[in-house]
């Protein structure tokens, strides 16, 4: 009788020890702190040889594993041709991907697009919008996660030259409009809500070697947008903020 007795007990000291492990994963995997990036090809990674890797959030991913280990997760949201714009052709707001990042929450967000919204035929037609649909993004965004933090990235340089947008001057990305009239918009974004913004565009201004489509990053271009990004999560200690409010709320 004793001997099972024991028998019983010790089927449930394994059973509570393997309830406990489970849930103490679970938890686990609910802290780790939750980065997204959303934005369009420059985000994720065309033309590159090995987007996967050599994408700036992959990148950034890398970066954080060397100081965090694996308490950080970066998602890449970043899809080829679309437009912050919400009445653009290819708006990003009605994409899965979109919608994903919407479920997933996450506890930092980083958004770089406009660079599809810079064509002068586009522009001119609804260019007014993109203020208001870019305060809309942070907004709806911030609407699943209250304590979300944001950096919001003014687009790199847009070199003459380039094929994307179509064959006239009125339908190709225009770096005047990007710098004379996104930017000072994206500018107003970070003010109007509190988000940090990073400057792609003057620091490879003089680096064209870096985009050799005179548009996309390479390798080394989306390094140092990774490594900019993570100097700005540095400075701003906001990966350690995100695990202490989440250890304050458990």
């Amino acid at each position: 009788m004793k001997q099972f007795t024991c028998f019983n007990n010790s089927r449930l000291i394994g059973f509570s020890l393997v309830v406990f492990l489970f849930f103490n994963m679970l938890l686990h995997a609910q802290d780790k702190v939750k980065i997204a990036c959303i934005g369009n090809s420059i985000t994720q990674g065309s033309h590159l040889a090995n987007p996967a890797e050599d994408c700036y959030p992959s990148q950034l991913r890398n970066l954080l594993v060397k100081t965090y280990g694996d308490t950080c997760v970066v998602n890449n949201y970043g899809l080829s041709g679309r437009n912050m714009l919400k009445n653009a052709p290819k708006p990003i707001w009605k994409e899965p991907k979109f919608s994903e990042a919407l479920k997933w929450a996450p506890d930092i967000c980083f958004i770089l697009l406009g660079t599809n919204d810079s064509p002068p035929d586009l522009w001119s037609k609804i260019g007014h919008e993109f203020l208001g649909d870019y305060l809309s993004m942070i907004d709806t965004l911030k609407s699943k996660n209250p304590n979300m933090k944001f950096i919001i990235g003014s687009p790199p340089p847009i070199w003459k030259g380039h094929r994307y947008g179509g064959d006239t001057w009125g339908k190709k990305h225009n770096d005047s409009i990007m710098v004379n009239s996104i930017i000072p918009k994206i500018e107003t974004v970070s003010k109007k809500r509190d988000a940090i913004l990073i400057d792609f565009h003057t620091p490879f201004i003089d680096h064209i070697e870096l985009f050799p489509d005179y548009l996309h990053p390479n390798p080394e271009g989306a390094n140092k947008m990774a490594k900019l990004i993570f100097e700005v999560l540095e400075k701003k200690n906001m990966v350690q903020e995100v695990q202490k409010l989440e250890a304050a709320q458990d």
